[in-house]
């Protein structure tokens, strides 16, 4: 897993100095989400697609189909495969090299919102997104695309825009979840809708009842990113004050009657909110949170004489649990809400083993590819 994946929680009172380091570093919130959405008139999108020719708004059952006709079945990622699975990702794929525009009329919409999204996503004033059309796909009835994660195609890709085109359909949400927040967006019949996202949130498509749902997704590019300006100064006091007591407090006994000598630790480490990958963990490129979090704890560094390294952590965890049994269902054939009588012929609930965790026995943190506050 190349991951840094931990939210900080908040705590009342601090009982550590490490409690009272994560205290003061869930201080600097966010100054966005990890996901935004707006709807947008569609006027000054005029899109072609070969073997269709123009495609006009609202888009019609009859245009859906023939957009069918000269698609070909999604395939997605898994690890460093390419799969064709349509019990996780069933709809209709047309390659960019199909899609043509006006260029310059949808610039005029495209450019303003990609601002808004980054603003909506927290990235630091003065950076730039740049949106790569990746492809379009059409979501015919039935068809679905299950919890999954995007795969950054490039170093500088930092997230998904997914432009939902005005046509008529029921079912087909959009749901983005990271670290227990949702998010669900449906579509329009008569407006473009946006939906931007950070590439490492799970999400999925859920099945479409009726109608057709047609988008455009684009690959978010980071471009003239810098360090953005950071937490205030009595923030960052309170941070270096606890990052000091933390380096002169010994630790603490491990386990009941530890009566060994505890020596102060000499590193901390700390887990920020999202993912990356080694080739897109770069100082200028975090997400969120985590930008203004590493700027704080670059001055703290400094202020503490410390050296300060980004790492991709690998958490591995141990519990106990209790087994459970619960029924389920094929995901591309059964709709959200559906009853048990709702059920088709040839549907048929089975059991799937989903074990209760209870108690957390032992864990450790792997630390891998180091890039310290210069780049190297």
């Amino acid at each position: 897993m190349n991951s840094l994946t931990q939210t900080p929680r908040k705590i009342e009172q601090a009982k550590s100095p490490l409690q009272e380091v994560t205290r003061q570093l869930a201080k600097i919130g966010p100054s966005g989400s990890f996901a935004t959405h707006l709807t947008v008139a569609a006027g000054d999108l005029h899109l072609e697609v070969q073997g269709v020719g123009r495609v006009r708004f609202p888009i019609t059952p009859s245009t859906a189909r023939r957009l069918c006709a000269v698609a070909r079945p999604a395939r997605h990622g898994f690890k460093d495969e390419t799969r064709l699975d349509p019990r996780v990702r069933d709809t209709w794929e047309i390659a960019n090299s199909r899609i043509s525009f006006d260029q310059s009329r949808w610039m005029n919409t495209l450019a303003p919102r990609l601002e808004r999204i980054r603003r909506g996503l927290g990235l630091p004033q003065g950076s730039r997104l740049k949106a790569e059309l990746h492809n379009m796909l059409v979501y015919a009835p039935g068809q679905f695309f299950a919890p999954h994660q995007d795969s950054e195609k490039t170093d500088d890709m930092i997230g998904t825009l997914v432009v939902s085109l005005p046509s008529r359909f029921t079912g087909g949400a959009v749901s983005i979840e990271h670290h227990g927040a949702k998010m669900r967006v449906g579509g329009s019949e008569k407006s473009l809708t946006f939906i931007a996202f950070y590439a490492d949130c799970h999400h999925e498509v859920h099945p479409i009842k009726q109608g057709y749902r047609i988008v455009l997704t684009y690959n978010l590019v980071l471009e003239n990113s810098a360090p953005g300006a950071g937490a205030p100064t009595a923030s960052i006091n309170g941070l270096t004050d606890a990052v000091r007591e933390f380096f002169a407090t010994p630790a603490q006994q491990r386990w009941s009657g530890d009566h060994s000598m505890r020596s102060p630790p000499d590193r901390l480490v700390y887990l920020l909110d999202h993912e990356y990958t080694q080739r897109g963990l770069q100082w200028n490129r975090l997400k969120n949170s985590d930008a203004q979090r590493a700027i704080a704890l670059q001055k703290v560094a400094r202020e503490l004489d410390c050296e300060i390294f980004l790492a991709l952590a690998d958490v591995h965890e141990t519990w106990s649990c209790e087994d459970e049994y619960s029924d389920y269902s094929d995901y591309g054939q059964r709709y959200d809400g559906e009853d048990e009588d709702e059920i088709e012929d040839g549907e048929s609930p089975g059991e799937s083993f989903d074990p209760e965790l209870t108690e957390l026995i032992d864990s450790d943190v792997e630390l891998r590819h180091w890039l310290g506050a210069g780049g190297r």
